[in-house]
Parts: C-alpha cells; structure tokens; sequence
C-alpha cells in the first residue's frame, strides 16, 4: 500500500502501467490523473522520450495545474522532462555519442553472433539508438505480446546476453527491461540517478517519492532504484498498479 503522506509517486511504464510496447488503458489513464490531483507524478522508461510521447502523453488528461506536477524521465533516467503548453521541455539528457552508439551495437552484434540459442524469428529492428541510451530488443520492436511474454519469462536468456555483454561494456550500465529487452546507458546512468535528478528539480525528498515497478530484482531495470533507499513495491501487472493507485484514492 502507498502512503498517503507521499508527496510523488514514481512508475515504471511497461509491465507496470501498460502491457510492454503499449500505451495505458482507459482505466489506468483515469487513475493517472485522479493520482495528478492530489500527488506529483513521474514515469520513468526504458523508452525514448519520443516513444512516451507517443504512447503515454496522449492518453492523459491534463489541466493547467496537472501538467505541471507530470515529469517524464526516458531512458531509465538518462533524461528528465518537464511539460508545458503540451510540450515536452528537456531539463537534461544525457546523450550517447554517435561513436559511443556505433561502439555498443557493434559489442551486442559480436554477442549475439555467438550467443549459446537462437533466436527463431523476429519483427521489426532488434537495436534501436534512443540518444540517452540503446536498446536491444530480442524479438524485434514489433513483436506480438504473446511472442514476447513466452520468449524469457525467467530472463535467463537475458542474463546469459548481459553476462557476454558485460565485460566488452565495462563503461556502461546495462538493465534487464520489459520482456525481451536489454538498455544500455552510460555508467551510472540508471533509475537512481533519474529519481536523484528528480529530487533536486523539484525539491521534493526521495523519502517524499513511492517507486512501483515490474523488474525491481536484481538486474531488473528498476532495481537501481534501490540505492536510492526509496520506499518501492513490485507488482506483477498492470492491474496490480490499478489497486494501488485505488487504494490511495479511496476508490
């Protein structure tokens, strides 16, 4: 149960407010801005921030007041984003070079050419470079949700790729995200950086903040989080946030 006394609440997006790779549904936008009324609000993604704009910021109903207190943190914090007359206004990004970029896709293609299974099938691009960070994606962007939830429920296949990984990216930060993901940011670069940064924007203390999560174990691109010592609760879907975010609202 979140506390009443919070000040912010802080959310994942996939598997945490939406399906992977979707947008809320109505029910959950609704509870968003119910939650705006009475708490700051921030979504913390391993998405780009063109991506939250497309798949989150349409869905939410905001007023002059709202808008204000709704913070967007893409790339599992590389960036923070405020709003204002609808547009999204950065206050930092932590921006990969084209080389840094060229440098990590050439590590994972390396990886990937050796990698101990295969992978049968995939649907659109397996990498894609969102400024702040780059994302594998086993699947493909496109993928249906029913391929992606059966390809690595246990996210062993992903802690094989991380582990490969790892020692060829010593200078990077690299999270288990959504269901077939792998983010890769510049070291340090991760949610508890985010949620500092955020912090000291808006002077609210992290004692003041609630994290949820889908991926708060280790490797999880949510388990940064916990460095930052904020009080947080993993859910498991969706639906496990909604009664959340009911419970807090006395629905």
């Amino acid at each position: 149960m979140i506390p009443r006394e919070k000040k912010m609440i802080v959310c994942d997006m996939d598997g945490t407010l939406a399906p992977s790779k979707c947008s809320p549904d109505i029910e959950m936008t609704s509870l968003i801005e119910s939650v705006l009324e009475k708490y700051f609000f921030a979504v913390i993604s391993g998405a780009s921030v063109s991506l939250l704009r497309e798949r989150f910021l349409p869905h939410i109903n905001l007023n002059s007041t709202t808008e204000q207190k709704l913070f967007l943190l893409p790339s599992i914090g590389a960036g923070l984003f405020i709003l204002k007359d609808g547009k999204t206004i950065p206050v930092y990004e932590q921006l990969l070079s084209e080389k840094e970029s060229t440098d990590i896709i050439d590590c994972i293609h390396s990886v990937l050419a050796s990698s101990p299974f295969e992978i049968p099938q995939y649907w659109g691009a397996i990498l894609e470079k969102r400024g702040t960070s780059v994302t594998y994606s086993a699947l493909g962007q496109d993928a249906p949700l029913s391929e992606k939830t059966n390809w690595d429920p246990d996210q062993v296949k992903r802690q094989q790729l991380l582990a490969l990984l790892s020692p060829l990216l010593p200078e990077y930060t690299i999270a288990i995200g959504g269901l077939t993901s792998l983010d890769i940011t510049r070291k340090n670069i991760d949610k508890a950086f985010g949620i500092e940064q955020l912090s000291k924007h808006t002077n609210i203390s992290i004692k003041e903040m609630f994290y949820i999560g889908d991926a708060l174990y280790e490797n999880g691109n949510d388990y940064a989080v916990h460095k930052t010592h904020i009080d947080c609760i993993q859910v498991s879907s969706p639906e496990d946030t909604k009664k959340l975010f009911k419970e807090l609202l006395n629905f």
